[in-house]
């Protein structure tokens, strides 16, 4: 179809366009390390980097931190799609961002943050029965899903959303959430049970990637 004359211009980089919206957990699934029961799901149209944050609730200030991870330090949105409610309208008004309401429903204007929910609930499933963790884990489950689609899957872009985001690809380990590892430890506790003279090493459970603001690695 021919492009509107008025229609916003097409997304190029990181930040010109965002879309959002919240998916509810279960009580009986409230997540097991910090008790979140929500989860606010953002997407990138230019880049397609998708991420998902647990929050203990849908309230401003939780989505509004979860705008700050996402974008990170000295990034600002220019426009942003959501489902319009109270709590997505205060935070952007405190973002103070460009913000349109997708129409309930129609799939035209709303649906690809419902896709976004929907891959992210079905990444995070997948991720929970294949890892054999219990479902409390959903939270961890969640953000390393996202993080290795955004490494590892190749979008509509021709380019993974992790390059499209930083110019180059992920050359780190990609691993799957509930695996098991061999790490160093840290902590001066686990430190001192080390075996004097055996191996440095502890044997564990990968749980996911620690993120910086604005998704770095």
């Amino acid at each position: 179809p021919k492009k509107r004359c008025d229609s916003l211009q097409p997304a190029v980089i990181f930040g010109d366009r965002l879309t959002a919206d919240h998916a509810i957990i279960n009580e009986d699934n409230k997540s097991l390390h910090d008790e979140s029961l929500v989860a606010c799901v953002i997407l990138d149209m230019a880049t397609q980097w998708l991420q998902s944050y647990p929050c203990k609730s849908k309230s401003a200030k939780e989505t509004l931190a979860s705008f700050q991870k996402f974008l990170g330090p000295g990034t600002k949105a220019k426009h942003v799609y959501t489902d319009g409610s109270t709590e997505f309208k205060a935070a952007f008004q405190e973002m103070c961002v460009s913000h349109d309401t997708c129409t309930p429903y129609t799939a035209a204007s709303n649906g690809t943050a419902e896709r976004s929910v929907r891959r992210v609930k079905e990444g995070t499933t997948t991720s929970i029965v294949h890892s054999g963790l219990a479902d409390k884990w959903w939270s961890r489950a969640m953000t390393c899903y996202c993080f290795l689609r955004n490494v590892h899957d190749i979008t509509h872009n021709g380019s993974t959303a992790y390059k499209a985001r930083f110019g180059e690809e992920f050359t780190g380990p990609t691993l799957p959430v509930g695996c098991g590892i061999w790490y160093k430890p840290s902590n001066p506790k686990y430190i001192a049970a080390l075996p004097k003279f055996g191996g440095k090493l502890l044997q564990g459970i990968f749980i996911g990637y620690v993120q910086q603001a604005g998704g770095v690695w």
